[in-house]
């Protein structure tokens, strides 16, 4: 310092001879010269005159300042700050997606509301009325394919009743009609009888009385049940009113229809015999047409009810029930579309919160113009959020569930507590800058309304108690300059020689975390030392200068200094 001021000083005064040299031998050229010149020459000596002032008033303020910090112990703490405009977690703009007159509406603003509430009515008896037509459809179409199934069925030819086949009719690649028989089918595990009984005896007849039956021929003895009793009257050959009795008798095998037999009743005996035949004797007919593709059944194989005896196939067959299936869909469609708009008509609250603003009421009427317009704001006010910038220097220290305090310009002396909720991974580049946007919630935000502009700031790093000095006190190399001669002072690097301050020695030190005023020394100072520290005009120490533009400390910690987002 002392050394560039006596350089300057020593400057001036041979410009200062100089000039009185020329103003003595060339006063009588000056006088001999147009008045042009004349200005010209006393312009530059003036100018010369003024730098000479500038230049002694700089050396000369320069000697004097040098400002000096003592090292001692205290709190350092890293804070990232920023603004945001306070919002509600979640808000919701109610709108209609279809027009007509507004019936009804049940809520006023302030209110709060829950989720799935009514909160408006549109007419919409125009649409009901084309979704009933569009149900009639439907079940118009629903009955077709129902009939369309039930045919296509009759593909396959089942037998209705259980029993043996006794004759098959038509075989393998043959093609049938309706009412083409396929097969003859008989149940012989059953006879069945009638006989008649004296009218007057029949009253004490029941269905399912027991019957013993004897075969005419063998003198056989089967037991029966009565099926049936006439409910008329008949005459006999010898002139007797006889009822009908009808027994059905197991048949174990020996029995052949044709066969005569009696019964006895109770203790009541039929008026005469009657004949034994199978109970059920019947023909298997094709209900629709086509060609006999197989025969899974066929004389002699017994089949229950429902048992395939032949398949059929149509070459329109699979045309017909993919267009029964269609038409039945497309109707399904329709109705389930009307369905849905009809929804639309019935406008409930998407979240729950508190209504902010209501824009329409009952009576408006909602058309082509107007349909979507907002017709009630709803807030989710049981957390409210901001967002922050954070720069991409500082974003790697951000992390969530860490504390933020947040005050806000319209409650003053308030501190909220906060902490951040998410982290966007997704940044926004502008002049050379990347910033990335967090949510931060406020805890117990009463007082605070959306719109409202907070500051937070997040505490990423703090020691206590700590030997600390003015971030300005540390120069390039991690070296401090101590006034005195500290023992063991160290060399500093070449080119810096100069550049200690009269009376003060080069302390290389270890350097660790750091704010924007004080950085910690962890080794090379005690308690106590008084340090040099850069002035205001950091042109003597640029490193000084580094550290007030935002660059990290030397040899230190990583960290920015202030860690204001942005502050590059």
């Amino acid at each position: 310092m002392n050394i560039q001021f006596e350089t300057i000083k020593e400057k001036t005064i041979s410009v200062g001879k100089r000039l009185k040299e020329l103003a003595g031998t060339g006063i009588e050229k000056f006088k001999g010269l147009p008045k042009k010149k004349k200005i010209i020459v006393c312009t530059i000596a003036v100018l010369a005159v003024l730098l000479l002032i500038v230049l002694f008033g700089k050396a000369g303020g320069k000697k004097n300042e040098i400002q000096t910090a003592v090292a001692d112990r205290g709190n350092i703490s890293v804070v990232i700050s920023g603004t945001g405009t306070i919002k509600p977690i979640d808000e919701y703009e109610v709108t209609s997606l279809v027009k007509g007159e507004i019936l009804s509406d049940t809520f006023q603003e302030g209110d709060m509301v829950e989720k799935g509430d009514l909160l408006y009515q549109i007419d919409s008896s125009d649409l009901e009325n084309t979704l009933e037509k569009a149900q009639l459809n439907h079940q118009k179409t629903q009955l077709s394919y129902n009939q369309t199934m039930r045919d296509l069925a009759k593909l396959n030819v089942k037998s209705t009743y259980s029993g043996t086949i006794t004759e098959t009719y038509v075989k393998v690649g043959d093609s049938v009609n309706i009412g083409t028989k396929i097969a003859d089918l008989v149940d012989m595990r059953t006879m069945r009888l009638e006989l008649p009984f004296n009218e007057s005896d029949v009253s004490g007849i029941y269905v399912g009385s027991s019957a013993q039956v004897t075969l005419a021929n063998s003198l056989y003895t089967l037991t029966g049940k009565v099926t049936r009793i006439s409910s008329g009257s008949l005459v006999s050959a010898e002139g007797a009113k006889v009822k009908t009795v009808e027994i059905e008798v197991p048949n174990p095998g020996a029995i052949l229809p044709g066969e005569m037999a009696t019964a006895i009743i109770g203790d009541v005996a039929c008026n005469g015999p009657g004949t034994l035949e199978y109970r059920l004797k019947t023909s298997i007919v094709a209900e629709t047409a086509g060609d006999v593709v197989s025969m899974p059944r066929g004389k002699g194989d017994s089949v229950s009810a429902g048992t395939v005896v032949a398949v059929l196939s149509s070459s329109s067959a699979g045309t017909t029930r993919q267009n029964s299936e269609i038409s039945l869909r497309d109707s399904q469609l329709t109705v389930d579309n009307y369905n849905k708009q009809l929804e639309d008509y019935q406008i409930t609250a998407p979240i729950s919160g508190t209504v902010l603003k209501k824009t329409s009421k009952a009576g408006d009427t909602l058309d082509n113009t107007n349909a979507s317009v907002v017709m009630a704001v709803i807030a989710d006010m049981s957390t409210i959020v901001f967002e922050m910038n954070v720069d991409e220097l500082d974003i790697s220290k951000i992390k969530v569930g860490q504390q933020v305090d947040i005050t806000a310009d319209a409650i003053e002396g308030r501190t909220y507590n906060g902490y951040v909720d998410y982290v966007s991974v997704v940044g926004t580049t502008q002049n050379g800058v990347t910033t990335y946007p967090i949510t931060i919630v406020v805890e117990q935000p009463e007082g605070l309304i959306p719109g409202m502009n907070v500051s937070a700031e997040i505490a990423v790093a703090s020691c206590e108690n700590v030997l600390r000095v003015p971030v300005t006190a540390v120069n390039r190399g991690n070296f401090v300059y101590v006034k005195g001669q500290k023992k063991g002072g160290d060399a500093v690097p070449k080119g810096m020689e100069n550049m200690i301050p009269e009376g003060f020695s080069a302390v290389k030190v270890e350097t660790g975390l750091h704010d924007a005023d004080y950085i910690e020394i962890r080794s090379g100072l005690s308690e106590g030392d008084e340090v040099y520290i850069a002035v205001s005009n950091t042109s003597d120490n640029p490193f000084a200068a580094m550290m007030g533009a935002g660059g990290g400390a030397p040899g230190g910690g990583g960290n920015r200094p202030g860690g204001t987002p942005g502050g590059r």
